[in-house]
C-alpha cells in the first residue's frame, strides 16, 4: 500500500498471518492495530453457511480480541487508509523491518507473539524473568532473541508447542501471579497438554 501512497498500515510490516486472522484478533504492533482501519467485515458462519456483514461498531474490538462468534470465519474486510507520501511510507517500513530483524527471530519458523502483554508489563520480560529464554519441549523452544516467541525446529509438533506454552504460563503464574493469555489461537484439543487458554 505504501507504493500507492496509502498510509497507516506500516505497523503490519512482516506480521505473520492472514487478513482474516488479523481482524479476528485485532492484530497490532508499533502503535497501530486493525481497529484503526476496519470499516466493515464479512464473515461466513460455519454453523449455517450464511454470509453476514458486520460494521466496525459491532466487532467489540479490544486489545488482541474481537467479539466474533467462534463459528464466524472472516472472508472479506473493507479497510480505510489515509493518503501519505510514498517516500515517507517506504522509510517507515524500512525502519520497522530493521527493528524486527534486530529484535525478533525472523529466521526461525514462528507464529509471532505467543502471549498478549498484561497491563503495564511485557509478556516477553515475564517469560525471560522465569528462565524461559531457550527453554525447549521437543522441537519447540522459546526464542533467545525474543522470549515472547516460540520457534520450531525439525520434528516439532503442535503438542510440543502446547506443552511449552503451558510450562511458561505455569512458571509465570507461580512467580508473579500473572496468568499470561495466549495471543495465538490453538485449533484442536490441547487440554491433555495443559495448554488450553
Amino acid at each position: 500500500m505504501a507504493d500507492v501512497g496509502l498510509a497507516g498500515f506500516a505497523w503490519a510490516t512482516a506480521v505473520p498471518g492472514t487478513l482474516g486472522g488479523a481482524v479476528r484478533m485485532n492484530a497490532g504492533a508499533h502503535g497501530g492495530q486493525m481497529a484503526d482501519h476496519i470499516v466493515e467485515i464479512d464473515v461466513v458462519r460455519l454453523s449455517s453457511g450464511t454470509r453476514e456483514t458486520w460494521p466496525l461498531e459491532a466487532l467489540g474490538l479490544t486489545y488482541r480480541h474481537a467479539a466474533l462468534p467462534d463459528d464466524a470465519v472472516v472472508v472479506d474486510a473493507t479497510l480505510r487508509f489515509a493518503p501519505g507520501s510514498v517516500a515517507h511510507l517506504e522509510a517507515e517500513i524500512a525502519e520497522i523491518r530493521a527493528w524486527r530483524r534486530e529484535h525478533q527471530p525472523l529466521g526461525d519458523p514462528n507464529c509471532g507473539s505467543v502471549f498478549t502483554n498484561p497491563p503495564g508489563d511485557s509478556a516477553g520480560r515475564l517469560v525471560e524473568a522465569v528462565g524461559g529464554s531457550g527453554l525447549a519441549v521437543g522441537g519447540a523452544r522459546i526464542s533467545d532473541r525474543h522470549a515472547n516467541f516460540v520457534v520450531t525446529g525439525p520434528g516439532a509438533t503442535a503438542a510440543d508447542v502446547g506443552r511449552l506454552i503451558h510450562e511458561v504460563r505455569t512458571r509465570v503464574v507461580d512467580r508473579f501471579g500473572v496468568r499470561l493469555r495466549p495471543e495465538v489461537v490453538m485449533l484442536g484439543d490441547f487440554t491433555d497438554v495443559g495448554a488450553a487458554p
